[in-house]
Formats: C-alpha cells, structure tokens, sequence
C-alpha cells in the first residue's frame, strides 16, 4: 500500500507506462494492475508492446494484454509500421485501409481510443530520418554523424506532417 506505484499515484501521476511489458510475467502485470486500480480507479496502464497486443504469443502462452486484466492501452507501434510502410511507398492506400480497419477490429474499443498512436520514440530511428529514407548506420558512432540533405529533410518534414495527420484521424492518443 505504501509502495512506488502508491507513491507517485498520490503525488498526482495520472497512469504507469510499463516498458517492454510483455517481457514481464502476467502474475507480475496482474497484480501491478491491481495495486494500480486499488490506488486510483481511472489510473492509465500503458504497455510497450512492439507486436499486436491482442495476438501475442511470448514464453509459450498466449498473453491477454487488452482485456482489462493487465493494461488498459499500449503503445501503437503497428499503428506506426502501417504509417511508415505507407508514406514509403511500401503498402498503397487500400493496404492502409485493410491494415487499420484490421487493428479496429481486433483493438476493443476501450483500448482502441485510449492506445498511444507513436510515430517515433526512444527506441526507433528518428522519424523525420525514417520517412525522408536516409539509412539507419549500424553503430552509434556513425549515427550521430548522420546529416540529412536539403532535399532529405524537406521529404521527411512533409511526410511527417502527413503521418501526423493520419495520427490525429485514427482512433487514439
């Protein structure tokens, strides 16, 4: 009762993000969700999960991560994958549709509209990088030489703000 989770919920925290959450046992995530939910019944659990949150597989068992038994949304990396695959040119508009109808359906929709819809974060390549198609250099040294061009940086600024503009029409965050 008196643990971090308590803690910071009293100090005003309005949720919990949970890096790499599926790498966290569900008895683990069960009860965090518990202690949370005890503490401040509207409490946010987002989880990081790079794969379909409803369709995941890890340590050999299926894993319920949006039933309303450990999260309440994730992070929507495959809204991000679908984003990026099509402002590259690698899926068409109608392969957007079907891949964002798909997640609509397979997201309750509790989930679906509170779901943290990411273009980019700490973990991936910068966006503006990604979408204006300058290579990801393996090592961190070449990495932060990496310089985009004129004509790189006006693509990606203009590709960004269309992915920004499908993120504010999606159901999410």
């Amino acid at each position: 009762p008196d643990g971090v989770l308590a803690t910071w919920l009293r100090a005003g925290c309005s949720g919990v993000r949970l890096d790499v959450s599926d790498e966290l046992p569900d008895s683990f995530l069960r009860l965090l969700r518990k202690r949370v939910k005890a503490e401040n019944p509207d409490a946010y659990i987002l989880g990081e999960i790079w794969e379909e949150p409803t369709a995941r597989i890890s340590y050999g068992h299926y894993r319920d991560f949006l039933f309303g038994r450990t999260h309440d949304a994730v992070m929507g990396y495959m809204f991000r994958k679908y984003v990026i695959d099509f402002l590259r040119g690698q899926i068409d508009a109608k392969s957007l549709r079907y891949a964002f109808d798909r997640l609509c359906s397979i997201t309750p929709a509790v989930a679906l509209y509170t779901q943290m819809n990411l273009l980019g974060s700490h973990d991936t390549q910068r966006i503006i990088t990604k979408l204006a198609g300058a290579p990801q250099p393996p090592k961190r040294e070449e990495q932060k030489k990496l310089s985009l061009s004129e004509a790189e940086r006006k693509k990606g600024k203009e590709l960004v703000l269309a992915g920004m503009l499908l993120q504010v029409a999606f159901p999410g965050a």
